[in-house]
């Protein structure tokens, strides 16, 4: 018998969403106020919302660094900025990983 293999905890963590996300469309009145991404220099770009930090951006120069936290993605050599978001790039990874369907809740 085969069995399908259903991935029903798929999430996509902050710092992989779009960094305009929330101010492409916001009213400039509001745009200060909105979750964005803040660059801070040598210790990378990090999502900010009311002064809070939130978490850290996971662009191209957090991928670029040397010394960062090894993730799932860098199996088989496949880490790289926006991989989660990008459709094409998700297929891929499921087809890699035997996963038929995805979901999340």
């Amino acid at each position: 018998m085969a069995y399908t293999i259903i991935s029903a905890d798929d999430h996509i963590d902050l710092g992989y969403l779009p960094r305009d996300m929330w101010t492409e469309r916001l009213p400039k009145s509001l745009q200060d106020r909105a979750p964005h991404v803040e660059d801070r220099g040598e210790k990378g770009e990090y999502w900010v919302c009311d002064g809070e930090t939130w978490s850290d951006y996971r662009g191209e120069r957090w991928f670029a660094r040397a010394n960062r936290t090894r993730l799932a993605l860098d199996r088989g050599g496949v880490g790289e900025a926006h991989r989660p978001t990008t459709p094409e790039k998700r297929l891929t990874d499921m087809d890699r990983d035997g996963v038929e369907v995805s979901l999340s809740l």
